[in-house]
C-alpha cells in the first residue's frame, strides 16, 4: 500500500490552470498494489510557445516523476482596419477598404468580417460576396491562414448630415481585431435666383410685376442672404 499520495506539477511560465494557478496539486490518497488512478487537468497558455511539462509523485518513503511532455501551443491573430475619406458630401457615393491580417502563427478558423454602416450613410454594394445585415456589412471569410491578408470594398451612400464612424471588426475561433475609420458628412447651399415679368409687353407708362424666386437646391443651409 502506497499512503498519502500525491501528485504536484510546477508550471512554465506562460502556462496556468484555468483558474490561474502555476502549479497543479492533486491528493490522491492510498493505494494499493497494482492499483491506479488517472486525473485530468486543463490548462490555458498566455502566449504560443513550446511549453514542456512533467508530474512528480510522492507517498510515504516513495516518489516518482514522469517523463517530460512538451506542448507547442499556436495562436491566430487577427489585426483588422477600416479606410475611406474624411470628408463625404450629401448625395454623393465614398468607397471604403476593409483589410484583415493574420500575425499569428495559426490558422484563424471560421473569420467573420463586419464593417459598420456610419451614421447618415447607406448601404449600397460590397465586393467579396459582402452582404449588408442591419447596420453592417458582413463578409465570411472563412480560414485565413497565418500570415495571409484578404481585402474587401464597400461602398456608401451619404444621406444627412453629421459625424460618423465606420467600426470593422475581425472574429475568428480563439481570436480577434478591431480598426474604426471616422467620416465627416456634410452638404453644400446652392442658390438658385429666377425673376419673371408677369405682364409683357406693357403700354408706356404702365406698372410691371416681377416674381423674384431664390431657391436653395443643395443639401444644407445658407444664410446672410441679401
Amino acid at each position: 500500500m502506497a499512503r498519502n499520495a500525491n501528485i504536484s506539477m510546477d508550471l512554465p511560465k506562460g502556462l496556468t490552470t484555468t483558474d490561474g494557478q502555476s502549479s497543479v496539486m492533486i491528493n490522491v490518497g492510498d493505494l494499493a498494489g497494482n492499483d491506479a488512478k488517472a486525473y485530468n487537468v486543463n490548462l490555458k497558455s498566455a502566449q504560443s510557445g513550446s511549453y514542456s511539462i512533467k508530474a512528480n509523485a510522492e507517498a510515504s518513503g516513495l516518489t516518482a516523476a514522469s517523463n517530460a511532455v512538451t506542448i507547442d501551443v499556436r495562436n491566430c491573430d487577427l489585426n483588422a482596419s477600416v479606410s475611406g475619406p474624411a470628408k463625404v458630401f450629401i448625395t454623393k457615393d465614398a468607397s471604403y477598404k476593409v483589410s484583415v491580417q493574420n500575425t499569428g502563427d495559426a490558422d484563424a478558423a471560421s473569420t467573420v468580417v463586419t464593417a459598420s454602416i456610419p451614421a447618415g450613410m447607406k448601404y449600397v454594394s460590397a465586393s467579396n460576396g459582402g452582404s449588408v445585415s442591419g447596420n453592417s456589412v458582413v463578409w465570411n471569410v472563412g480560414t485565413l491562414g497565418a500570415g495571409k491578408s484578404v481585402s474587401m470594398d464597400m461602398t456608401l451612400n451619404a444621406v444627412s448630415g453629421g459625424s460618423g464612424m465606420s467600426v470593422a471588426t475581425a472574429k475568428a475561433y480563439c481570436c480577434q481585431g478591431e480598426g474604426s475609420c471616422p467620416t465627416n458628412i456634410e452638404g453644400i447651399p446652392a442658390l438658385l435666383l429666377e425673376a419673371i415679368d408677369v405682364a409683357d409687353p406693357i403700354q408706356v407708362g404702365g406698372t410691371e410685376k416681377y416674381y423674384i424666386t431664390v431657391t436653395n437646391q443643395g443639401s444644407a443651409p445658407d444664410t446672410n442672404i441679401v
